[in-house]
């Protein structure tokens, strides 16, 4: 099961195949207005007018209409109700980037709270400059996506973190950051190692350029 959640106002669509697009908010409407078989949407739809609203209703998506009062996002919402739906599915998620910065921080490092975190491996974000996952406690080999030069890591939770097989190793012992930014594959076709006993690492693929999102490549 694939589902592509539209989370906000993308630049572009990735071109791969979704058994159920999911647009949350505006991104519901983005979604229609790109002539795009949208089967849910979710939010409070504060960001539409009346007669955007009366378009998404139209398109046939089953909606799912939130009190604007509640404490969780309506991106956690179409997340949650995802993973509840289809726990084994893999999920791209767009438009969660770029924007205001207490949305886009809040959508970074939801995956890695504890309702999401066993989940992380099977989410991803991105936009044109960059790609995000999540791995899990443990060992872990990381491939490079095409055209993205850099990667970081970012530590939620995750001991004894070390990474392999990169332009910039990092021994356990010698971990005293919870950021590694500007780190690199040492060829295309060689993978990083990252091995850490507890909690969340995101991993940040990035370009300086601007990347066309079909182009991207799969989990």
């Amino acid at each position: 099961m694939r589902i592509l959640i539209i989370a906000g106002l993308p630049n572009s669509l990735p071109e791969f195949d979704y058994d159920t697009i999911v647009g949350v908010d505006a991104g519901a409407l983005w979604a229609v207005k790109n002539d795009l078989a949208l089967d849910v949407a979710v939010g409070d739809f504060d960001s539409v007018s009346d007669e955007e609203m009366i378009q998404i209703i139209q398109s046939g998506a089953e909606v799912h209409k939130l009190n604007p009062i509640k404490d969780e996002t309506d991106f956690e919402v179409a997340l949650s109700d995802s993973l509840e739906n289809h726990p084994d599915a893999k999920i791209r998620v767009i438009g969660a980037l770029g924007g205001r910065l207490d949305h886009e921080l809040t959508n970074i490092f939801l995956a890695t709270t504890p309702k999401f975190s066993n989940f992380a491996r099977q989410i991803m974000l991105q936009n044109e400059h960059n790609i995000i996952q999540y791995f899990s406690a443990g060992k872990n080999r990381i491939k490079q996506i095409a055209g993205m030069k850099y990667i970081g890591f970012i530590k939620v939770g995750a001991d004894n973190f070390s990474i392999e097989n990169a332009k910039y190793p990092l021994k356990a012992v010698d971990n005293f950051s919870e950021i590694y930014a500007s780190n690199e594959f040492l060829a295309d076709d060689e993978l990083i190692t990252i091995n850490f006993t507890s909690g969340v690492v995101i991993a940040i693929h990035s370009s300086d350029t601007k990347l066309n999102v079909k182009a991207i490549g799969d989990f």
